[in-house]
């Protein structure tokens, strides 16, 4: 009986955040891309629930750079990546 209600429970605090995907657009952003990338984190939504997706039209200034090193601030890792 136990299990069958934090089971119940956990499903209850699911649909009370479900995970929501944000979609960010650039090109050329980056006097504007660091800030919007802490803005998304500095809400008080469940970090583990956002999935934040950075989506860049061939920029030309550092936009790619500072995205690159969000990603790795965030995940805590050295500097490596596929974007």
């Amino acid at each position: 009986m136990e299990n069958k209600v934090k089971k119940h429970m956990a499903q209850d605090a699911s649909a009370l955040h479900p995970p929501p995907s944000i979609v960010v657009t650039t090109k050329n952003e980056e006097k504007n891309i660091g800030n919007c990338l802490k803005s998304i984190k500095a809400q008080s939504y469940p970090q583990d629930k956002i999935e934040i997706i950075v989506v860049d039209n061939n920029s030309t200034d550092k936009t790619k750079e500072i995205i690159r090193s969000f990603c790795h601030a965030e995940r805590g890792e050295a500097s490596h990546s596929t974007i």
